[in-house]
């Protein structure tokens, strides 16, 4: 594996855990065989999704969402057992000292999934955002639709699509490049720099050693539960894109967005496909991890309501929006 458990792991156990998640990184994979372990409390009637906070009634009353946690992780610790979910990091970084808190009181180890590979995330993404197919969030539920699990290519977009638009991925590329930023410094901050971190592609090529890393992290025995969830997406984007040459024209140059063209776990490479390149960092926009004037709110990857937009915001109300929605983040660096 990529990674290994922290050192100031300790091989404590813990008496309560929460996953960090990132979309389309195969969170839901990874916790729904967590929960099947006959040591993690899950209990329906309290908890009937695995992002438990991801409801409107916590999104818009963040103490309601904080105390949902901490009666959850009460009754799990008086069952004799160890309660967790997944969520995003929002809650965290707008509350940061609080949640710090509840990883006191309740003894809670840090789990962080994420994905290395930005451009595969974002081709999975790009299916759902911009051509309607949401077969793809949170993989297939084998246990549940068996006839989505055998028949992908039959759904939604089926097992590859075109990518019509460039600058829309790109859109993607740089709201995720942001938004993982700003989950790794607030996992950092809030766990004093003490997480185990659990990046997709580990889970995808070792979902077995994964499985084990995690429950040893946690302090449980190993069980091996079956999987609940397929992957809605191959891990072949040659076989997915199927402009594939022209994704290797935008992106081929770019150092932070090119690996998976020339992945050599599929044999999948730029190099067996004829394209006119549109140049590398510098040159090519497409490269940038910003997005350009003009793109939409959404590309931007901004954390509304965390301490580092409410804190440039009492200098420039519109930051990072300038004009129609410019960013200038070295240009307000240095005016402090």
């Amino acid at each position: 594996l990529s990674r290994s458990i922290p050192k100031c792991n300790k091989g404590k156990k813990a008496k309560s855990f929460i996953m960090i998640m990132t979309a389309h990184a195969g969170s839901t994979a990874i916790i729904s065989k967590l929960v099947q372990h006959s040591g993690i409390f899950w209990d329906s009637k309290l908890i009937d999704k695995f992002e438990p906070l991801h409801q409107k009634k916590f999104t818009e009353d963040l103490p309601a969402g904080r105390q949902w946690v901490r009666d959850y992780f009460t009754a799990g610790i008086k069952a004799g057992q160890m309660p967790g979910f997944k969520m995003s990091i929002l809650p965290i970084l707008k509350e940061m000292e609080e949640w710090k808190q509840i990883i006191k009181d309740f003894d809670t180890k840090i789990i962080f999934n994420y994905r290395r590979d930005y451009l595969k995330r974002a081709i999975g993404l790009y299916s759902s955002e911009y051509l309607g197919d949401r077969t793809s969030i949170g993989g297939i539920n084998i246990s549940q639709n068996h006839t989505v699990a055998d028949n992908r290519c039959e759904f939604g977009v089926g097992c590859s699509f075109r990518v019509t638009d460039m600058s829309d991925l790109h859109c993607i590329l740089t709201r995720s490049w942001k938004t993982t930023k700003y989950k790794r410094d607030g996992v950092a901050e809030v766990t004093n720099d003490c997480a185990l971190e659990v990046p997709y592609e580990d889970f995808l090529y070792h979902e077995d050693a994964t499985h084990h890393q995690i429950l040893t992290y946690l302090g449980l025995n190993i069980e091996d539960p079956p999987s609940l969830r397929a992957k809605a997406t191959s891990d072949n984007i040659c076989s997915v894109v199927e402009n594939y040459a022209e994704l290797c024209a935008a992106y081929g140059e770019c150092s932070e967005w090119n690996f998976s063209l020339w992945d050599e776990n599929w044999e999948c490479n730029c190099s067996n496909y004829d394209y006119k390149t549109q140049g590398g960092p510098g040159k090519n926009p497409l490269c940038d991890l910003l997005p350009p004037s003009g793109s939409p709110h959404r590309c931007y990857g901004i954390c509304e309501n965390c301490p580092e937009t409410v804190e440039n915001r009492k200098e420039n109300p519109d930051w990072p929006f300038v004009g129609k929605y410019e960013l200038e983040p070295e240009k307000k660096k240095k005016s402090k």
